[in-house]
C-alpha cells in the first residue's frame, strides 16, 4: 500500500494507506461475496477508464485525508439489485446502500476506522465532470453478474478538486 500524508490545515495528521489494485480487488470480492454472496472478476486493463458507466454514486470526505470514492456501473447492474430488492420485499436502492456499506467497510479495512466517528461526507449521484482532473490514487475495474463494476479513489484533494465536486453556492 502506498501511504499518502492527508491534506489538513490544522497540522500534523496520521497518514492513510492507498491499497493497490489487487488489494482493492480482494477486499472487494469478499465484500461482494459476503453481501450479495457473488463473485466478482478483475478487469486487466492498460487504460483505466470503462467508457460509458451511467449508474455512478460518489462521495467526497475530509477525514481522514481529503478524498473522492466513485463507485459506477451499468443500469443493467442497478436493475438488477432492484429486482433483487423487490424479491426480498425491501425498498431500499441497493447500489446506493453498496456504495455506502462500501465505504464504511473501506474506512475500517484500510484506514482502521469506524466511518460513523468522522466528519458526514458528501454524497450524490456522480459524473466524470466533478472528479479531480487527474489519474485516481486507487483505481479497479471488475465485472459482477456479468455487469461492469468500477471503483476510483482520489486523496489530498485540492480546493478546485473539491469545488468541482461541490461548487459554491452562487
Amino acid at each position: 500500500m502506498e501511504t499518502v500524508k492527508p491534506f489538513s490545515s490544522d497540522g500534523p495528521s496520521p497518514s492513510v494507506k492507498i491499497p493497490t489494485q489487487i488489494e482493492m480487488y480482494d477486499f472487494f470480492n469478499q465484500f461482494m461475496g459476503l453481501w450479495l454472496r457473488v463473485p466478482s472478476q478483475r478487469v486487466d486493463r492498460t487504460e483505466d477508464d470503462i467508457a460509458h458507466l451511467p449508474n455512478e454514486r460518489g462521495l467526497m470526505f475530509i477525514q481522514p485525508t481529503t478524498g473522492i470514492l466513485v463507485i459506477r456501473t451499468s443500469e443493467d447492474f442497478g436493475k438488477a439489485l432492484a429486482k433483487l430488492a423487490e424479491s426480498k420485499d425491501m425498498q431500499a436502492d441497493l447500489f446506493v446502500e453498496m456504495v455506502v456499506l462500501f465505504w464504511h467497510k473501506f474506512v475500517n479495512k484500510f484506514w482502521g476506522m469506524d466511518s460513523r466517528t468522522l466528519a458526514p461526507v458528501l454524497f450524490k449521484r456522480s459524473l466524470p465532470k466533478y472528479w479531480p482532473d487527474r489519474k485516481a490514487d486507487a483505481h479497479l475495474a471488475t465485472i459482477v453478474l456479468q455487469q461492469p463494476i468500477e471503483i476510483r479513489l482520489w486523496t489530498n484533494l485540492s480546493p478546485e478538486d473539491m469545488n468541482r465536486w461541490n461548487p459554491p453556492k452562487k
